[in-house]
């Protein structure tokens, strides 16, 4: 049980940019998602958690942090590895996943939405790992500001705990909101276990608003048809597509990131259209909405302190390359011509 029991949860009013939504009760996440950085603890076995990448046992941890309110909550939960490549990957921290206990949070008058991934620091060197954390959680937050349609987050320094020595080791992560939540925020359902995704019935404003904005990022490490780093929700009779893992995008540059071979890239500065509907003809909507989105992108950006100039001022230039580029968006067809050409 919780050392520090929630006494009273109000019910969500608002969600910022997310107002439109129905009130929902409030959740874990949303305890968490007050300040721009939030302090935790995970205190959790080390040696358990680290000892096999391919293992995807969950282990005893005690989550705490103080609310809005200066009350400490107190958690058990449990924690896993997750992912695929970062988990195999990283020299630090793979990413991980949090579950909470429904009944706990039941208890708190919270909602049930118990599962939450943690984007971890992922690279050796302490300031470029802290820089990969914070542009990759910034391209979630330029993300939430072209559509609701998208995960929230938030940026956590976690102080890592072991629960055998007492060791402490202090990183940065950041937080993304269950799934099951931002399904319930948008009003969607979950795929049922034997439901096909007909790509006929994708919401083609969304897909197209996805696929705009993995152009403008650089990101090449995804797909709507195969459900590559793409979530699916359905809403009524239409499927729509929600994008994450964004580490292997162009604005973030993370070193161990790989071009993709079908297509033959190999600069960050490529950019590809990977969207369902290779006939650019009817992206006018999307890109007139990301031309009205410029300032607004830019400004979150460089209001963005805790990631240092050098870094703000890199991101701003690389989406400055696709608002001013005179060059006609490369489909993939029109990008391995180019490259033949060569």
């Amino acid at each position: 049980m919780m050392r520090n029991t929630v006494l009273a949860i109000l019910m969500v009013s608002s969600f910022g940019l997310f107002a439109g939504a129905s009130q929902q009760p409030s959740s874990i996440f949303d305890e968490m998602n007050y300040a721009e950085v939030l302090e935790m603890e995970l205190e959790v076995s080390m040696d358990n958690l680290l000892a096999n990448r391919r293992d995807n046992n969950n282990y005893e941890a005690k989550l705490s942090f103080t609310d809005k309110k200066g009350q400490l909550q107190s958690w058990n939960t449990k924690v896993s590895l997750r992912g695929k490549f970062r988990r195999m990957k990283c020299a630090e921290m793979p990413p991980l996943k949090l579950k909470f206990k429904k009944d706990d949070l039941s208890a708190a008058g919270l909602s049930t939405s118990n599962d939450l991934k943690m984007v971890t620091q992922c690279v050796e060197d302490e300031e470029e790992a802290k820089a990969l954390v914070l542009k990759e959680y910034l391209t979630y937050k330029l993300y939430n500001q072209i559509t609701d349609y998208s995960y929230r987050v938030q940026l956590v320094k976690v102080s890592y705990k072991d629960a055998i020595s007492g060791n402490t080791k202090n990183q940065w992560a950041f937080l993304i909101e269950d799934t099951a939540q931002m399904r319930d925020r948008l009003s969607a359902k979950k795929l049922g276990k034997k439901e096909n995704f007909e790509i006929a019935s994708i919401n083609a404003d969304i897909e197209k608003t996805t696929a705009v904005f993995q152009y403008l990022i650089g990101n090449h490490d995804w797909g709507v048809a195969n459900q590559r780093n793409i979530k699916i929700i359905k809403k009524g009779t239409e499927f729509y597509s929600i994008p994450y893992d964004f580490d292997f995008s162009g604005i973030v540059g993370a070193p161990y990131a790989k071009g993709n071979s079908a297509l033959g890239i190999k600069s960050r500065n490529d950019r590809v259209y990977l969207g369902i509907d290779q006939d650019l003809t009817h992206l006018e909507k999307q890109l007139d909405l990301f031309k009205t989105k410029k300032a607004v992108l830019f400004k979150t950006i460089r209001d963005f302190k805790l990631l240092s100039y050098s870094a703000r001022k890199d991101m701003v230039a690389y989406l400055e390359l696709f608002y001013t580029d005179k060059e006609p968006i490369k489909t993939k067809d029109s990008y391995l011509a180019h490259q033949g050409n060569k």
